[in-house]
């Protein structure tokens, strides 16, 4: 008997090191992610930054499976995931509209398909995330008017104003890449920009940085 009890607490030990331990690695992991997306916004070869980027989206999808309710792991997919749509995709896509050729055209209509797919999951992580910061999030963004008072409310401190000012991004290209398409998806876009208005206001130095390397690029 005893010997079956100590055998079921070895177990459970066991486990629950197990547990610790993979906490722990997926800690670092999320930790090392976040460093590297820094890093890759300080990058001047674009071929090399994009290449980075898409590497590191397909590692953060896999630690978001892990630890879904992680913030930092939602922050990054959202900022990922615009970086990759309103930079990379967006010039790619302009450059194949300059070209005006059938070929170039056709490519632009593909890579305008992948900037939609890159924007609508930066948007859909961001409503995660916001959505973890106060109730009533799903009715509010019906009306610009209640939104505002639901991000007056809920969003105050400047690592809120962070995350409203990626997700406002990607809402904002999203809404403006569907303009005349009926077949789109809705994004109203007075979600990204109450989201930016309202970064502006509680992450000054951070949205004044982010505007400035938008205009650089």
């Amino acid at each position: 008997m005893r010997s079956s009890a100590f055998l079921a607490f070895g177990m459970a030990v066991a486990l629950s090191s197990s547990g610790c331990l993979r906490g722990i690695v997926t800690d670092a992991r999320i930790a090392e992610a976040r460093a590297s997306a820094e890093a890759l916004e300080t990058l001047g070869d674009a071929d090399v930054a994009r290449a980075g980027t898409e590497a590191q989206l397909a590692e953060l999808e896999g630690l978001y499976r892990l630890s879904p309710q992680d913030d930092d792991i939602l922050f990054a997919l959202v900022r990922a995931w615009t970086v990759y749509g309103t930079v990379f995709l967006q010039d790619a896509r302009e450059s194949f509209e300059l070209a005006s050729d059938p070929a170039s055209l056709a490519s632009a209509d593909q890579t305008s398909q992948k900037e939609r797919h890159a924007l609508e999951r930066a948007a859909g992580f961001g409503l995660s995330a916001l959505a973890k910061k106060g109730s009533g999030l799903d009715e509010a963004r019906r009306t610009r008017d209640g939104f505002s008072r639901w991000a007056e409310d809920h969003l105050s401190g400047p690592r809120d104003g962070e995350i409203a000012y990626w997700v406002g991004r990607a809402w904002l290209s999203r809404s403006r890449l569907g303009k005349g398409d009926p077949q789109a998806r809705s994004f109203d876009a007075f979600v990204g920009t109450v989201l930016l208005e309202r970064s502006s206001r509680i992450a000054v130095s951070y949205t004044h940085l982010r505007a400035h390397e938008t205009v650089l690029d």
